[in-house]
């Protein structure tokens, strides 16, 4: 699907009931738009719109994460650079006119974010030799509100895979 850039739209139209049947939209609604033309004297426009990292604020909970490993408050790399123009005029005058446009969207975008897949051992219920505790959600809680673990990290009766 190719984007119509905005400053190449002279006029629109929506019609979402009683559409002709010359449009063939099955019912669902048609939008119409016309581009614009040139005329007898020259026109055009230009703009920019600019977005470097520099000037960007940190997420939250990013900013949290950094604060509580010990690293610098810096948000993450983002740039959005939007630019383009349009330009009109006559090529034989009052007979024959000319309408150009342009746009144009750079973005670059940097996640911080990390995925795992799980191990062999992991994939069936057996999670011994990772790090953190797994809780067990069927049992009720201990009388002093802590959860009660798993033993051993190894769920015995894992949910099959597909």
């Amino acid at each position: 699907m190719s984007e119509i850039p905005e400053d190449g739209v002279d006029e629109y139209r929506v019609e979402t009931q009683n559409t002709p049947a010359s449009y063939q939209s099955g019912g669902a609604g048609v939008i119409s738009l016309a581009s614009k033309s040139g005329g007898d004297s020259f026109h055009g426009d230009a703009f920019g719109v600019f977005r470097p990292d520099i000037l960007a604020a940190n997420d939250y909970f990013l900013k949290q994460s950094q604060l509580a490993n010990g690293t610098a408050n810096k948000p993450l790399d983002f740039h959005r650079y939007q630019e383009g123009g349009s330009i009109s005029g006559p090529i034989l005058r009052k007979k024959l006119f000319f309408f150009g446009d342009y746009e144009a969207t750079q973005q670059a975008q940097f996640d911080a974010a990390f995925f795992s897949v799980p191990t062999t051992a992991e994939r069936t219920g057996d999670f011994s030799a990772d790090a953190y505790t797994i809780y067990d959600p069927t049992v009720p809680d201990n009388p002093d509100g802590t959860r009660q673990p798993i033993p051993g990290n190894i769920i015995t009766n894992p949910i099959p895979s597909r």
